[in-house]
């Protein structure tokens, strides 16, 4: 009978604490997405801690435990994931704008830490891009330029 109850003590247990993690993961999710529809606002960690629904000590602990990265640190690299799409979609973009755009007090706070996710400061990696489309369109050119006519194709 002890062994029964203790065995039935050890799967409450186990299914709770499952349902508690299922649970975490759902409120560590809620603020996943703040942070992706508001990349350039600034928080501080409680307040996307109180976005989850924890206190600041719990969801950091928690957050890293789901995405294995810090909160800091998940959105350092969301941001600069932002930049890069914003660079490779808009060839224009100023580099100045693309900083405050995603919450970044100066120019070069940002150029430093997308220095560190990429190798390269946002200006080489925005000329890199150019560089890139232009050789497509170069070798595509290529492309059509040797293609073969009609009989050549025959032979």
């Amino acid at each position: 009978m002890n062994t029964l109850l203790n065995l039935l003590n050890l799967f409450l247990h186990k299914h709770l604490t499952q349902m508690n993690s299922d649970h975490h993961v759902e409120r560590i999710k809620k603020a996943i997405e703040y942070l992706k529809e508001n990349p350039g606002k600034n928080m501080s960690l409680k307040e996307v801690a109180s976005i989850a629904m924890f206190s600041e000590y719990h969801f950091h602990r928690i957050f890293k435990k789901v995405t294995g990265e810090t909160p800091r640190r998940y959105i350092k690299r969301l941001r600069m994931e932002k930049a890069c799409s914003y660079l490779k979609s808009d060839e224009s973009i100023e580099i100045q704008e693309l900083w405050s755009r995603l919450g970044y007090s100066t120019a070069s706070h940002f150029s430093k830490d997308f220095r560190i996710f990429y190798g390269c400061t946002p200006s080489q990696y925005q000329k890199k891009i150019k560089e890139k489309k232009i050789n497509e369109i170069k070798a595509g050119i290529k492309i059509m330029e040797h293609q073969p006519s009609p009989e050549e194709q025959e032979v």
